[in-house]
């Protein structure tokens, strides 16, 4: 067991020390606040349309729902691994870009050591910042030509830990404690070019964040006949992130006639520390099960982020994200020893509104609404209780009135490895 617990704990710590490079998206709405928020999801549940709170399955780890840990096995323990690969292709006006990344998504361990109580652990991310956008225009009266690029990389990582208790056979509660960090990297770089003249001037600006963030769970299940029915929700709360700005401003001139080039202006500093937020979410959720092939899931959650801080201070572009999502998993025999019938097939739908309002065209605003499909099957591994779970997720956000559209298509695959645990095994 001791050589179990090693091996995990060494393999969360070589992902902890490449954190900072498992961020992902390269989309323009990370531009904003935080960046583009992750909404990660495990095996069954990124399947039926990332349903988070109602998730309640002992072959994957909902660490959404900390109530959810007791569907563990008894005397058990589960290892999730996932990566994913994404392709988007943004639309604004007349113009298309398309872009491909990948990564390995998250890394979880959970285990269930007596009836009433089980725990885990991972590393998550949680935001993720990754765009380059390039303008360039002439100004009528001087005839100069401005090129300007607006780069940003980085993001924030969750790693948690988290206690699931057994009240009741049909209620469970959970709590998990995470610590947030990672930082921001942002900088904009302008090109004045006018005949024999230029100027450049690039600022960049890092933020490192650093907090504590608590999320609480419920789950209650109650068997009717051959129907399981349950409730859930979760709380998370309150963040308070810590920052540090360090920022670098350079700028100089040119002239093409001229052997030296000046530089104009040249600073760096470091920022006081300040703070920035992240708002506490509801999340309520139904669970169904019909005789242990059909499952069904619902999910609502709300996060208001209007009057959150970001460096001391409110931003006009925050709002409230609302998130909506369904699925439903099929099993032809559970119990069947033949392998086509033990397979799992999911699917999945969910909507939802973005934490930002952005600008569009001709000087409006708009929130981002984003619309996806999933499907997916969960194959059992002969020979070991491990499930190869594959999800595909089509869909599309869409700000209105002239905004950047995005195309995208996900593939997502998770591997869920078990084993027994605290069971001393006897040979003859």
């Amino acid at each position: 067991m001791l050589k179990k617990i090693n091996i995990i704990i060494s393999s969360l710590v070589i992902l902890l020390g490449t954190a900072n490079a498992q961020h992902f998206t390269n989309s323009p709405y990370s531009y904003f606040g935080l960046g583009e928020i992750n909404h990660v999801t495990t095996g069954q549940a990124t399947a039926m349309g990332g349903v988070t709170s109602s998730s309640r399955f002992g072959g994957n780890i909902n660490f959404n729902n900390p109530a959810s840990y007791t569907a563990l096995n008894n005397q058990s323990y589960i290892f999730n691994v996932g990566v994913t690969a994404k392709q988007s292709m943004f639309t604004y006006k007349d113009a298309t870009a398309t872009q491909n990344n990948s990564n390995l998504n998250y890394m979880t361990a959970g285990f269930r050591a007596t009836k009433f109580w089980a725990a885990s652990f991972g590393l998550v991310p949680f935001s993720s910042v990754g765009y380059l956008i390039e303008k360039s225009f002439i100004d009528e009266l001087t005839e100069a030509k401005y090129d300007q690029a607006y780069v940003g990389s980085g993001g924030l990582n969750r790693v948690y830990f988290g206690n699931s208790f057994k009240l009741h056979k049909y209620v469970s509660v959970g709590v998990n404690g995470s610590y947030l960090f990672g930082s921001l990297n942002k900088s904009i770089n302008s090109l004045m070019t006018n005949g024999n003249f230029s100027s450049y001037t690039e600022i960049k600006e890092e933020l490192k964040l650093s907090g504590f963030r608590f999320d609480y769970g419920i789950q209650t299940q109650y068997k009717v006949k051959e129907t399981t029915i349950g409730i859930s929700a979760t709380y998370e709360s309150n963040s308070q992130l810590k920052s540090y700005g360090t920022e670098y401003i350079v700028s100089t001139m040119r002239n093409s006639n001229i052997a030296n080039n000046d530089t104009l202006y040249s600073a760096d500093g470091i920022d006081d520390k300040k703070t920035s937020e992240v708002p506490d979410k509801v999340s309520v959720g139904i669970f169904l099960n019909f005789s242990n092939k059909v499952t069904i899931n619902a999910d609502y959650s709300v996060q208001d982020w209007t009057n959150s801080l970001y460096m001391n201070g409110t931003l006009d572009y925050y709002a409230k994200a609302e998130r909506i999502s369904a699925g439903l998993e099929y099993v032809p025999n559970i119990a069947s020893f033949k392998y086509h019938q033990a397979i799992r097939y999911r699917l999945g739908a969910s909507r939802k509104t973005g934490y930002q309002i952005v600008p569009v065209s001709n000087g409006n605003t708009s929130q981002p609404v984003t619309y996806a499909v999933t499907y997916g099957m969960g194959f059992p591994l002969k020979g070991s209780p491990t499930f190869l779970n594959i999800a595909f997720e089509v869909g599309n956000t869409e700000t209105p009135n002239g905004g950047i559209s995005e195309n995208f298509f996900i593939l997502h695959a998770d591997f869920a490895l078990r084993d027994i645990w605290f069971i001393k095994r006897k040979y003859n």
